[in-house]
C-alpha cells in the first residue's frame, strides 16, 4: 500500500522524509487559514515528517487534528483506501528508528 499510494513521493529514503530538502514543503490538504504564516505570508506547506517512530508521536498532522495514524492517512488528499488496505498501511507505519 505504501508503494501503491506513492507515499515515498514525500516519505522517502532511509529517514522516510523529504525534510533534508527545505524546498519540499507539502500541503496534503490539511492546511487551514488557522495553520499560521510563513515569513509573514501564507503558509505554502509543511515540512514532511519522518515516519520512523511516528506511531509514538500522536496526535498527528501539523495541528494535531488526527488522533490516529489511520486518521492522518485518510486526511491526505487523493487517498482512498478500503478498511483492509488502510489497516495494512497503518501497520506498515510502525517503522522503528532502528530498523
Amino acid at each position: 500500500m505504501f508503494q501503491a499510494q506513492n507515499c515515498a513521493r514525500c516519505h522517502s529514503g532511509l529517514p522516510f522524509t523529504a525534510s533534508a530538502d527545505a524546498t519540499q514543503l507539502k500541503n496534503v490538504g490539511t492546511l487551514k487559514p488557522s495553520s499560521g504564516k510563513r515569513l509573514g505570508g501564507a503558509l505554502p506547506g509543511i515540512d514532511v515528517p519522518t515516519l520512523r517512530d511516528v506511531w509514538a508521536t500522536g496526535p498527528f498532522l501539523h495541528d494535531g487534528s488526527a488522533p490516529t495514524l489511520a486518521d492522518a492517512v485518510k486526511a491526505h488528499n487523493g487517498t482512498t483506501l478500503d478498511a483492509g488496505n488502510l489497516a495494512n498501511l497503518t501497520e506498515y507505519l510502525q517503522i522503528g528508528a532502528e530498523e
